[in-house]
């Protein structure tokens, strides 16, 4: 599996001068894309960045839409909520289920872990802008980046507060998921949403047809967050 290299940098643009980019090493992955992933380096700027293909992020260990690494979707996009069995959000239609994780690996083998299931069900909770936690803005920032109607997000969170714990909280996610409707740009909307909670930087989207680099959502919608 090769990626198609970008002639553009995230580092383009602030002094004129053009890109030299260069493959830096091949970064072999335990968890994610079943690949290793390039990391090109730019000689003119002195930038190392990764490129990673739709559908995965930094620091991600699933995926987080369910999307083929060209960004084809995999499954009926009309199946709701149901077509994110396989990703991030899977922990999330587990426990709104009532299926819980278990604690202790099982016949030896490395399946996910109760840990592993409440970790991803309080990520979601700030990717999809139900996490009590989040400020007003950030959450009507995510419903915005989203599509969907922020009062949907703000019953979620409320929800959450009056009754936490797992089942509330994957049944605030599974609504949102619901609503999401089938766009094409379902990771990228995604994606900018980590990126205004703070679970990741910003990311470019390479558009070999227009030889340009994009930040989907994010320059229209997003705010970075602020410092801790």
């Amino acid at each position: 599996m090769r990626a198609k290299r970008p002639a553009l940098g995230p580092c383009a643009g602030g002094d004129g001068e053009p890109c030299r980019l260069v493959l830096h090493h091949r970064r072999s992955r335990k968890t994610g894309p079943d690949f290793a992933l390039e990391v090109l380096r730019c000689r003119r700027h002195g930038v190392t960045f990764t490129l990673y293909p739709p559908g995965h992020v930094p620091y991600g260990r699933v995926a987080l839409a369910p999307v083929a690494p060209d960004g084809r979707a995999l499954v009926d996009p009309e199946t709701g909520a149901r077509r994110f069995q396989g990703t991030l959000f899977g922990a999330a239609l587990d426990a709104a289920a009532g299926r819980s994780w278990p604690q202790e690996a099982e016949d030896g083998h490395a399946a996910p872990r109760f840990p592993t299931q409440r970790r991803r069900l309080a990520r979601a909770c700030q990717l999809l802008g139900v996490a009590p936690s989040l400020a007003a803005q950030t959450r009507s920032c995510i419903g915005a980046v989203l599509g969907v109607a922020g009062q949907l997000l703000h019953d979620g969170a409320c929800a959450i507060a009056q009754r936490p714990g797992n089942k509330s909280r994957a049944e605030a996610v599974v609504r949102v998921l619901d609503a999401l409707g089938a766009p094409a740009s379902l990771f990228d909307r995604l994606a900018a949403c980590g990126h205004v909670v703070g679970l990741w930087p910003a990311f470019h989207r390479w558009q070999p047809d227009a030889a340009r680099l994009q930040r989907p959502f994010l320059d229209r919608f997003a705010r970075p967050p602020p410092t801790p």
